[in-house]
């Protein structure tokens, strides 16, 4: 006889995305860790996998994870595995051109991975010439934001660059995306931290941070020469030292869907103890 007892009164189990799932394998494979219980016991694998977990499936309710070309994240997992990307488009991992462990806080207020404005740099792998040249977005997540003249994101030389960033501390209302080498775009913000990203569409670049929007036109000529994008330089040169927790860049993504993935970055780091928002 039944006992009348429905085994299913609960809560559902945890669900586990696929792309997470992949990129804790890869993250792991390189021999990273998601386990930062001796930085503060909060942050278990469990619970800092369930956070980036949170992040792919959000961006999955929203809409807005398939735009995403790349996303580079630098923060809950160990140094070991910083470098796999959390999506990528066709190679699944970035290169390291001089970090070291003792650049990189994994969880906790400064979370994130610092350059040197020297000679520290990541290359993404994925050229300009992957982008739609009239038609994109890219962003940062600032931690710390840069003390030098440089940009922070850009890519590796030649008559194309693609830059978001700081210009310079001595005039820090000056902030810039680049998108041909004689075309500056410049607006003022009240504070560099945070998520800063920059969408351009035909001749207009849109600029988004902290769900604050401006925009600014201008004569942006030129086609992507599939140059490599870096973070914290354009290519080895202007490096930046600044202190990064994620990137991504974003095809035909709209101000609506930046602001969404600026609400679940800011989770994201919120839940890393990382944010600054």
């Amino acid at each position: 006889m039944a006992s009348g007892i429905d085994s299913h009164v609960g809560p559902p189990p945890y669900q586990w995305d696929i792309d997470a799932i992949s990129y804790f394998g890869r993250a792991e494979s390189l021999g990273g860790s998601f386990n930062q219980t001796a930085i503060n016991p909060t942050y278990t694998s469990d619970y800092v996998k369930r956070a980036i977990n949170n992040f792919v499936k959000g961006c999955k309710t929203d809409a807005i994870w398939d735009k995403l070309t790349e996303v580079y994240l630098l923060a809950g997992v160990s140094f070991g595995g910083l470098m796999a990307k959390l999506k990528f488009a066709s190679v699944a991992t970035t290169t390291n051109f001089n970090f070291v462990a003792a650049d990189y806080l994994s969880v906790g207020s400064g979370g994130g991975l610092k350059g040197n404005a020297s000679d520290k740099r990541v290359e993404t792998g994925i050229g300009t010439d992957a982008l739609d040249i009239n038609d994109f977005a890219f962003g940062v997540y600032v931690t710390q934001r840069n003390t030098v003249a440089c940009g922070l994101f850009g890519n590796s030389g030649g008559g194309q660059d693609f830059s978001c960033g700081i210009v310079d501390d001595s005039s820090p209302s000056n902030y810039f995306a680049r998108v041909a080498s004689s075309s500056f775009i410049r607006t003022s913000f009240a504070n560099y931290t945070g998520e800063i990203s920059v969408r351009r569409v035909g001749t207009s670049l849109r600029f988004v941070q902290r769900q604050v929007v401006g925009l600014e036109a201008g004569s942006l000529v030129g086609e992507s020469n599939g140059n490599d994008l870096t973070l914290f330089a354009r290519g080895a040169s202007f490096p930046a030292d600044a202190r990064l927790s994620a990137a991504w860049i974003m095809d035909d993504g709209s101000t609506g869907e930046i602001t969404k993935l600026h609400t679940r970055t800011n989770a994201l780091m919120t839940a890393l103890g990382a944010n600054v928002y």
